[in-house]
């Protein structure tokens, strides 16, 4: 049944009736009412919202009429159409052969077209690889939508002209982590874009910071705790124990010129060893991309100021 529950609208001419300039809108009715006589002024509107009652924010975006919203994840935005790959009609027959190879050859074409220029093979080329490098470090959609957008942002630079691409992808992808308090290390985006050392995507993180102006923080040891608990299935009480010993670590000065991921990590195997947790220190180096002996010295640095009992 639909909703009869009226809302009131801003100030609108007069009723012809009582001369009243209050108006109610009742979507479910999809009329406009006076709201002191009851006159009803409009009927027949168009409901915009949503098809049927929606409990979150999943499901509202699914039952809208207007389709998937734009994103700078894809080189045209997700603005354009499709021609559906199959070669079956709107009954569900098979198209006759000669049809088949004209909708095969419209496919071509409207791919073409979409790419005709240059810059939009590089995007299109650029933006496939960021999902596959995103979804490859879990990375959530919000953080890999920005790092589409500084791509755009640098390609109108044409910095990626004298870069590889995967490369520029893999910087921008870094920065964009960073930005969010997600950050992930140089040796993983070099892993995942088959960059040979974490100088290569290093130096394409330096030139764009510069060229774009990104003034970015230091990452600190607290941003890599969730992370690396996280890999290690460690649970939350773990978690926040590593955070408390790493904000006495920062306070004292402990963590200053140090890896932050290593100090992270050896402040998680600590609160592991603490909790009774059978963690042991390669398990650790190999989650924080680090080496055991890292982890070792770390912990004798954390020692100092926190003793584990």
């Amino acid at each position: 049944m639909a909703s009869t529950i009226a809302e009131e609208i801003e100030t609108r001419p007069q009723c012809p009736e009582c001369g009243s300039t209050r108006r109610f809108s009742d979507p479910g009715r999809g009329e406009i009412v006076c709201g002191s006589c009851g006159l009803v002024l409009e009927e027949g509107m168009l409901e915009t919202g949503p098809e049927w009652r929606a409990f979150d924010a999943e499901s509202i975006n699914r039952r809208q009429r207007t389709g998937a919203p734009s994103t700078l994840r894809f080189h045209d935005k997700g603005l354009s159409t499709i021609i559906d790959p199959r070669d079956y009609d709107a009954g569900g027959s098979p198209l006759k052969p000669e049809m088949a190879r004209n909708m095969d050859r419209l496919r071509k074409w409207d791919a073409r077209s979409r790419t005709s220029e240059s810059k939009d093979r590089n995007l299109a080329i650029a933006l496939f690889e960021m999902d596959r490098m995103g979804g490859q470090l879990g990375m959530p959609k919000n953080v890999i939508e920005s790092a589409a957008l500084l791509y755009r942002k640098a390609l109108d630079k044409d910095i990626p002209k004298s870069r590889s691409i995967v490369l520029t992808v893999a910087a921008c992808l870094y920065l964009a982590a960073r930005q969010f308090g997600l950050p992930r290390t140089l040796e993983e985006l070099a892993e995942v874009s088959g960059a040979d050392r974490r100088k290569e995507v290093g130096g394409v993180v330096r030139i764009l910071q510069r060229d774009l102006g990104l003034r970015l923080p230091p990452s600190t040891p607290l941003d890599y705790v969730r992370q690396l608990a996280s890999r290690l299935s460690l649970p939350g009480e773990v978690q926040e124990d590593a955070a408390r010993m790493l904000r006495s670590a920062i306070a004292a000065g402990v963590t200053s010129g140090k890896n932050p991921i290593g100090i992270a990590g050896a402040s998680i195997y600590l609160a592991s060893v603490k909790a009774g947790m059978k963690v042991n220190q390669s398990e650790v180096a190999s989650a924080s991309g680090t080496t055991p002996v890292t982890i070792r010295n770390n912990c004798r640095d954390l020692e100092e100021i926190i003793p584990v009992e």
